[in-house]
């Protein structure tokens, strides 16, 4: 048999995880992982540039809006990955862990103003325009909390917020596909396909596959 005992003093609080292994069976895991967040954050990144690529040419706020939305779901999983914090703030203690769920907080933000831009939301329903603005300044509100509250708070606060506002922003885009847009059709279903390959990467991440 044998005994490992591990002790640790930490700043504040921490997500830690282990995987023991066989040493092959950890650099084929390792190998993996690396191959998955490459693909993901590659996307990404062609995204926005793509975004940005439109935003200039067509003068297009929403666009640009956009690129903002996927630079922060961008920074989420590398935050959560540890590479940002090794490499940019390693001394930054409790702040390691809270930036994934701060950026994904600003990206719900950026997100909402994305599709209230693109459907002039403002301009044609001033009812679902003050449930637009509410669900903003609740994004940043909840971006600001998670810099000071603790992580288990931080954790379900994240979570919450973001299956609500992704419901929200899924079915105003149904509600306008329903009427008859196209583009609230090719949109309904990038979101849904967004949010799908988001929860496979958080799945992954937290080891379920």
């Amino acid at each position: 048999e044998l005994y490992v005992v591990f002790r640790m003093t930490l700043p504040g609080s921490s997500l830690i995880s282990f995987d023991i292994s066989r040493v092959g069976e950890l650099l084929e895991g390792s190998a993996k992982d690396a191959l998955i967040r490459s693909i993901y954050v590659g996307l990404g990144v062609m995204m926005m540039c793509y975004a940005l690529f439109v935003s200039i040419l067509m003068r297009r706020k929403e666009y640009f809006v956009y690129a903002l939305y996927v630079a922060c779901i961008i920074i989420a999983p590398l935050g959560d990955s540890e590479l940002l914090h090794r490499y940019l703030w390693p001394s930054s203690g409790d702040l390691n862990v809270r930036v994934p769920f701060v950026a994904s907080l600003l990206g719900g933000f950026c997100a909402s103003l994305f599709i209230a831009q693109l459907f002039e939301i403002k301009k044609n329903s001033v009812r679902l325009w003050r449930l637009f603005k509410v669900s903003m300044v609740i994004a940043l509100s909840a971006a600001c909390l998670a810099l000071v509250i603790d992580y288990k708070s931080v954790v379900l606060l994240s979570m919450s917020w973001g299956s609500l506002l992704a419901l929200f922003l899924v079915s105003v885009c149904f509600e306008r596909a329903l009427r008859g847009s196209r583009l609230a059709r090719l949109l309904s279903l990038g979101w849904l396909s967004h949010l799908l390959g988001i929860g496979v990467f958080v799945a992954h991440s937290r080891g379920v596959f």
